[in-house]
């Protein structure tokens, strides 16, 4: 079982019928142990129009064109619906819902219909950098290697994590 926020899996697949429809599957979370549904990760990609860019005004065209719902909508769908839209009006075309696609439509019911929260690194980029240091693997290691409480490895990987966070407001 492989948690994939995105479709890029069942995308690889695609082109074997028998294991797109038949060897792979596409399910929603279970619920928490609370019995409340899970919130489901969401990351969303953006582009970036740098300011000195000798092309400025044919980027920002380009992206004026690609932001059109039926642009994007028939982009997202050429491609292999590896990723999911964002738009409303993109989500009302019944390609994203036809129930005859096991994994597109198990992925758009829950995108659309359950709860959805943004990935830390989202919230606040400080987040990027306490994935870089990969603290939380430290703190396992600390805990296995070095025989450290799972108490030690949790405060100190705290402490960093706080660090990294003053750090990145001072540099605001």
């Amino acid at each position: 079982m492989t948690p994939n926020y995105t479709l890029s899996i069942p995308a690889a697949v695609r082109q074997d019928p028998k294991i797109y429809h038949n060897k792979l599957g596409t399910i929603e979370f279970p619920n928490k142990p609370s019995g409340k549904p899970m919130r489901y990760l969401v990351t969303l990609n953006a582009a970036v129009l740098f300011a000195e860019s000798p092309n400025r005004e044919i980027a920002k065209d380009f992206l004026a064109y690609l932001a059109q719902p039926q642009t994007i909508g028939n982009y997202l769908k050429a491609s292999g619906t590896r990723y999911l839209p964002v738009m409303i009006p993109v989500w009302k075309d019944p390609f994203w819902s036809d129930p005859t696609d096991p994994h597109r439509s198990v992925a758009a019911k829950t995108l659309t219909h359950g709860q959805t929260r943004s990935f830390y690194i989202v919230q606040n980029p400080a987040y990027t950098l306490v994935l870089s240091e990969n603290i939380w693997g430290k703190a396992l290691h600390r805990i296995v290697v070095n025989g450290i409480t799972p108490q030690q490895a949790a405060d100190e990987a705290i402490e960093r994590i706080k660090q990294i966070f003053a750090q990145w407001q001072s540099d605001k």
